[in-house]
C-alpha cells in the first residue's frame, strides 16, 4: 500500500507552514507541514509506505528548514523544541518547475529526476484521448492527427514551415506542445458531439479546433499567417464569393477561419457577423450595463460556453478595454440559475490565498464529513478577474495562485483554521480574465496556465467598433429632431477617426505616460453624448458642439503641452469640415467650451439638465451663487473665480455626475485642486470625505475608515465623493 500526502507549500505563509511559539504566551500554534508530518511518522502496524508530495515552488525560506530532515540526521526540529524523526516507511517527493531559488545545500541532499518534455511528447495523450472515441471516428482522426497537428505546433512553437524557418508567430503568453494538444482534444471532446458524421465533416471540425487551441494564443498579427496555413495544408477547395457559404469539404477564402464557425447540422461554414444578434437599446439601462453585441462577444460566449458545458476550466487573456469582463458577465447573466450558481472574485495586488479561501467557503456547504460543495447540488461558476494581479513575493510565486492551483489540480484545499484537514470541494467551475504581463500585472505560473483553456481576447476591428457606438448613439437619438437622428453614423465615424489617429500620434512616453488610449475612452465621450436632452439639442450645430466638448473632455483635458493640443483640435476641426461641410464651423468650435448641468443646482426641485453654458461670465454668476449658499453651510473658503477656474470647476463637476465618475487631477502643490474638488462636489450635490493622518496610522485604521464610508454609502444612501491626495499615501505598495 502506498498513501501520498500533497501539499503546495507555497500557497500559505511560512509561519502557518512549520507552526509559531507566541513569544508573549508561549502559545504554540501547529503548523499544516508539522501536522502532516507528525501524522505520517506515527508507528503503524500495516505495511504500507507514505509519501509527502511538496508540489509548488522551492524557495530558501521553507526549504532550508528540511535539511535536516533530509540529511543523516533525520529530524524535523519545531521552533516549539519539538523533534520528529523521519521512518524508514516515510519519504518526500518534490514536484518543481525549476531550481532557480534553491540552495546546493538543499540539492545535494536529493536524488534529482529531470523530466525532460521532449522524451515523452504529447503523443501518448492523444492516443489515450483517442481511445475514448468511437470506433468509426477513430480512423479518421488519427488520420487527421498525422496530417496537422505536428507541423501546425512546429511552426507555432518553433517557427519552421515544412523543415525551413519561418518569420515566428506571436504569442500572447507562453504555452507547451502538451496544452496546447490538451486543448485540441478538450474543442473536439466539446465539438464532435454524438451525431453521424462523415470524415468531410470531421476534418472541418478537426480544423476548427485546431484554430481554436494551437492557434488560440496567437496575437491578431499572426493569426492570419497560421491561418494560410492551416488552409495550405488541408488541400481544400476555396470558396471566394462571400454570398456563397463554403459547405463541408470546402473553406472559405475571403475571411480567416477565425471568423467562422462550422456548423455542424447544416454541414456549412457560417460567418460569425451573421449570428449577431442586433442591439436593441434601452433608455433605462445604466450606461455601463451596456453590452453591444459583437463579432468577438459572439464568438467568446461561444467558446465559453463550449467549455464549461464539458467542465473545463478557461481563461481569456487579452489587452485592457477588449471586453473581457463585459463578456463573461454577460455570459454569467444567462447561466441556467436553477442549476448554476455564480461566484465574481477580483484580484487585486494585495489578495492572498486566505481572502481566497475565506470568499470561497462562504459559499459552499458541508456535504459529508471532508467534501464541500455548493448548496442543493447545484455547480458554482467562479469567475476570477484580473487573475494575474497579486504581488509577486521575493522568489517570484503569487501566493493566491499557488492555493488555485492545488485546488484546481488535486480538487481541494486545506483548512486554514485549528484543525488543518483536507476538505473537498465538488462541483466547481472557473473562468478567469487577466491582461497581458507587465504594467502591475504579473507573469503567471506555467504549470498553473496548464490547468486552463487560454483564448486571446483581440481587440475589435473597424467594422465592430462602428457598429458598437453607432447602435448606442442611434437609440439614444431616437426621440430627437429627425435630422440628429440621421448624423449619428457620422460622429460616430469622426470618433472612431480620432481615436486611430491619437494612438498613431501620441504615443505615451515616459514624459506623458498617461497617455493610453483604449475602448474605455470612446466610452466615455459617448456616455457624454447621452447626457444629452431633445429640447437642449434641437440642430445639427448643438450636437456637433457636444460631440466636440465631449472629445477635448475625454482627450483634451489629460493633455499636457500647448502642441499636443493644437493637434488634437486640429484633427476635430478637419473631421467635421470633412464629414459635414454645411456646418457653422466658427459656432462649433467656439472655445471656451463649457458644458455642465448646474444651472438648477441649488434648487433641488428643478430637474438637472446637460446643456451648453455658453461663456466665462455666465458661468461665473452661476458658481459665485453656489459658493456664496456653500461658505454659508460649510467652512468658508475664500476662492477668487478666475476663468482657468471656472473651466477646472465644470470638468471636476461633469465627472462627479457620472455614474461611476473617477477624476485623477494632476498639478503641482498649491494649485487649488482640493478647493475646486470640495465646490465642484457640493455643487454635484455630494459630500466629501477624507481620511485623516495621525500618528500610528495603518492599514487598519484605513480600513475602518473605509467602513464609515462604507455606511454613509450603503445604509445612509448618501452621495459622496472621497478626496484622496498624495500626502495621504503613507505606506506605499
Amino acid at each position: 500500500h502506498t498513501k501520498l500526502y500533497t501539499i503546495n507549500p507555497k500557497e500559505r505563509p511560512v509561519i502557518e507552514l512549520y507552526g509559531v511559539l507566541d513569544p508573549a504566551t508561549r502559545d504554540w500554534t501547529d503548523g499544516l507541514l508539522s501536522n502532516i508530518f507528525r501524522e505520517i511518522n506515527k508507528p503503524t502496524e500495516k505495511n504500507e509506505f507514505r509519501y509527502m508530495v511538496y508540489d509548488g515552488d522551492v524557495d530558501a525560506l521553507w526549504v532550508e528548514n528540511m535539511n535536516s530532515v533530509m540529511d543523516d540526521n533525520k529530524l524535523l526540529t519545531l521552533s516549539n523544541g519539538e523533534r520528529i524523526r523521519l521512518q524508514p516507511y516515510c519519504a518526500m517527493i518534490f514536484e518543481v518547475y525549476d531550481l532557480q531559488y534553491a540552495s546546493p545545500a538543499t540539492i545535494s541532499r536529493c536524488g534529482m529526476v529531470f523530466v525532460d518534455p521532449k522524451n515523452l511528447g504529447y503523443a501518448p495523450y492523444w492516443e489515450r484521448w483517442m481511445a475514448g472515441r468511437q470506433e468509426n471516428l477513430q480512423k479518421s482522426l488519427s488520420n487527421l492527427y498525422s496530417k496537422y497537428v505536428p507541423s501546425c505546433l512546429e511552426m507555432v512553437l518553433e517557427g519552421l514551415q515544412d523543415g525551413a524557418p519561418i518569420k515566428k508567430p506571436k504569442i500572447i503568453v507562453p504555452l507547451s506542445n502538451l496544452n496546447m494538444v490538451t486543448q485540441l482534444t478538450m474543442m473536439l471532446t466539446a465539438t464532435l458531439g454524438d451525431g453521424e458524421l462523415v470524415p468531410s465533416d470531421v476534418e472541418c471540425l478537426m480544423l476548427q479546433a485546431l484554430v481554436w487551441s494551437v492557434g488560440a494564443t496567437l496575437l491578431e498579427e499572426s493569426r492570419g499567417q497560421f491561418d494560410a496555413y492551416l488552409k495550405y495544408m488541408s488541400g481544400m477547395n476555396l470558396i471566394m464569393d462571400e454570398k456563397r457559404l463554403a459547405p463541408s469539404g470546402e473553406l472559405p477564402g475571403t475571411l480567416t477561419l477565425y471568423d467562422y464557425m462550422f456548423d455542424t447540422k447544416l454541414k456549412k461554414w457560417i460567418p460569425w457577423a451573421h449570428l449577431v444578434p442586433a442591439y436593441v437599446h434601452e433608455v433605462d439601462r445604466k450606461f455601463y450595463d451596456i453590452l453591444v453585441p459583437t463579432v468577438e462577444t459572439v464568438r467568446s460566449t461561444w467558446l465559453l460556453n463550449l467549455m464549461v458545458k464539458i467542465k473545463r476550466s478557461v481563461v481569456m487573456i487579452g489587452e485592457t478595454g477588449t471586453s473581457k469582463t463585459a463578456t463573461i458577465l454577460d455570459y454569467l447573466r444567462g447561466v441556467d440559475q436553477t442549476t448554476t450558481l455564480v461566484l465574481n472574485m477580483n484580484f487585486s495586488s494585495r489578495t492572498t490565498s486566505l481572502d481566497v479561501q475565506r470568499n470561497l467557503e462562504a459559499n459552499l456547504e458541508k456535504r459529508t464529513k471532508d467534501t464541500y460543495g455548493p448548496p442543493s447540488n447545484k455547480r458554482l461558476l467562479i469567475f476570477i478577474d484580473d487573475m494575474n494581479m497579486p504581488q509577486v513575493d521575493t522568489y517570484g510565486t503569487q501566493q493566491p495562485i499557488a492555493m488555485l492551483k492545488l485546488l484546481l489540480d488535486r480538487g481541494g484545499c486545506y483548512d486554514r483554521g485549528k484543525d488543518l484537514n483536507w476538505k473537498n470541494m465538488k462541483d466547481l467551475g472557473y473562468i478567469a480574465a487577466m491582461g497581458k504581463a507587465g504594467g502591475g500585472r504579473n507573469e503567471t505560473d506555467p504549470r498553473f496556465v496548464s490547468l486552463f483553456s487560454t483564448f486571446n481576447m483581440t481587440f475589435p476591428d473597424n467594422s465592430s467598433l462602428l457598429r458598437i457606438y453607432n447602435g448606442i448613439l442611434e437609440g439614444h437619438l431616437r426621440p430627437f429632431e429627425p435630422e440628429l437622428f440621421s448624423i449619428a453614423g457620422g460622429i460616430t465615424k469622426m470618433t472612431v477617426g480620432l481615436y486611430w489617429m491619437l494612438v498613431k500620434e501620441l504615443p505615451p512616453t515616459p514624459s506623458k505616460f498617461h497617455y493610453i488610449f483604449n475602448l474605455r475612452d470612446l466610452s466615455r465621450i459617448y456616455n457624454g453624448m447621452c447626457l444629452s436632452t431633445p429640447d437642449r439639442f434641437n440642430n445639427v450645430d448643438n450636437f456637433l458642439r457636444l460631440w466636440r466638448n465631449e472629445c477635448m473632455r475625454v482627450i483634451g483635458d489629460r493633455l499636457i503641452s500647448e502642441g499636443d493640443k493644437t493637434l488634437v483640435q486640429g484633427a476635430i476641426s478637419n473631421l467635421l469640415v470633412a464629414n459635414f461641410p454645411h456646418c457653422d464651423l466658427e459656432k462649433i468650435v467656439r472655445n471656451p467650451s463649457l458644458f455642465g448641468d448646474f444651472r438648477y443646482a441649488l434648487e433641488e426641485s428643478e430637474p438637472r439638465i446637460y446643456e451648453d453654458i455658453q461663456d466665462y461670465e455666465a458661468c461665473k454668476a452661476l458658481f459665485q451663487e453656489i459658493l456664496d449658499d456653500y461658505n454659508d453651510n460649510k467652512n468658508p473658503m475664500q476662492v477668487v473665480l478666475f476663468d482657468d477656474a471656472l473651466e477646472h470647476l465644470t470638468r471636476i463637476q461633469r465627472v462627479l455626475r457620472m455614474d461611476r465618475g473617477n477624476c485623477l487631477l494632476v498639478g503641482v502643490g498649491g494649485s487649488g485642486k482640493q478647493s475646486l474638488c470640495h465646490l465642484a462636489s457640493y455643487t454635484a450635490g455630494c459630500e466629501t470625505f477624507q481620511i485623516m493622518l495621525s500618528r500610528g496610522y495603518n492599514e487598519a485604521s484605513f480600513r475602518d475608515d473605509l467602513k464609515i464610508l462604507y455606511t454613509k454609502l450603503g445604509i445612509e444612501n448618501k452621495k459622496v465623493t472621497f478626496i484622496f491626495t498624495d500626502q495621504h499615501v503613507a505606506e506605499e505598495g
